[in-house]
């Protein structure tokens, strides 16, 4: 089979110190490197005499907005050096942290210096800023979704037994094409649905009432619709499912949130029972044992940040011990909670109190301040 060509594209930059290498120099330095790598440059950028401590360069300032688009036609950055990009430590791996995200591969015609233990801070930091402007997108996410729901929307998802979606266009184009909402209206199988939960109203069994019915349907979707009760009652309800963890299942160790979490938008489209009806049957379930949902395994102090060498996540037992979610195997190896936390934290409060990590973390946060004291908005003024 034959090996597809990847594309690239070069930056390239001079500076006004007559002893820097020529842009026509560094592009077919460039060039060479992508011949040997099997490559085919398909765009440039470039700066002509521009300083590297300037990232309002236009070259580069293209650069950046195509690296974030989804219509680049490039997978790999070709550039002789680091100071290509920046001469500051933190812009460039601002750059690298960035490319890394998007699967873009940078290599460089010369080495680049390094400095592992700054490296792993400025990363570390960027990291930081990362998941919190993730946390920030995710509230106004579901601040969106929220809303929708008071106005009697739903908020994604299939619709449930007994309802199909219905479209509702909002008046607003995105990419050419209209823009929907989506509320509930009673389906076909919609009679056989609301015979099934007014009986379970009624304190009748689910067996029973699946045999009589003939629903075709499994108890435990016979449960999922129950706790549905609310929404068959004619509202909407969202935010009811706890959140799931990487490698320790639900947030909390149950899949449903309390009640008074709930977030209910009133009478947002034709029931099928009545509210009582849905109270009853919520409060049948919250007696049950169903109330009592699978506990997940324990999340302890390492819990979603240790990992085994081919990054198979360690989760608390439950019973004083560690032991890594490897989905390939049934003999997970059993580690000691107190020792393995302790050994940790002691190997983190050494790191923290050695003079070469401080003085790193100094150095590289004079570096964050400059670089941000130094942006657009303040060069501009």
């Amino acid at each position: 089979m034959k090996k597809e060509t990847k594309t690239a594209a070069i930056y390239l930059r001079s500076s006004k110190d007559r002893k820097d290498v020529s842009i026509d120099a560094q592009r077919r330095e460039l060039q060479n490197l992508a011949t040997n790598q099997g490559m085919i440059v398909v765009k440039e950028y470039s700066d002509v005499v521009e300083s590297a401590k300037d990232e309002n360069r236009p070259g580069f300032q293209q650069l950046l907005y195509d690296l974030k688009s989804s219509s680049r036609t490039w997978t790999a950055l070709l550039v002789v050096d680091t100071s290509r990009l920046s001469r500051r430590r933190y812009m460039a791996q601002v750059f690298k942290h960035e490319a890394k995200k998007r699967n873009i591969q940078i290599l460089y015609s010369k080495l680049p210096e390094s400095d592992p233990i700054a490296d792993m801070v400025i990363v570390g930091v960027m990291e930081v800023f990362d998941e919190l402007h993730s946390l920030m997108s995710k509230e106004k996410g579901l601040a969106g979704m929220a809303e929708n729901v008071r106005q009697g929307y739903r908020a994604g998802g299939r619709a449930p037994k007994g309802y199909q979606l219905e479209k509702i266009p909002t008046g607003a184009m995105r990419e050419g094409e209209a823009v929907t909402k989506s509320k509930l209206v009673p389906s076909e199988d919609a009679p056989i649905i609301t015979r099934y939960l007014k009986m379970r109203a009624q304190g009748i069994s689910r067996t029973r009432i699946l045999k009589e019915l003939d629903l075709g349907i499994a108890q435990t979707s016979g449960i999922g619709m129950e706790w549905n009760a609310l929404t068959y009652a004619g509202h909407t309800v969202w935010n009811v499912h706890n959140e799931k963890t990487k490698g320790t299942g639900y947030k909390g160790g149950t899949k449903r949130r309390p009640r008074s979490e709930w977030v209910i938008g009133e009478n947002t489209h034709e029931p099928l029972i009545t509210t009582e009806e849905a109270e009853t049957i919520l409060n049948q379930l919250e007696r049950s044992s169903n109330s009592r949902g699978r506990k997940t395994p324990a999340n302890y102090l390492l819990t979603g940040i240790l990992k085994t060498p081919d990054g198979d996540p360690w989760y608390g037992n439950g019973r004083d011990g560690y032991a890594p979610k490897i989905k390939h195997t049934t003999k997970n190896r059993l580690v000691s909670q107190q020792r393995l936390e302790k050994a940790v934290v002691k190997q983190v409060m050494n790191d923290l109190n050695s003079p070469m990590f401080v003085k790193t973390l100094a150095r590289e946060a004079l570096k964050y301040r400059e670089a941000h004291s130094a942006g657009p908005t303040s060069r501009n003024k």
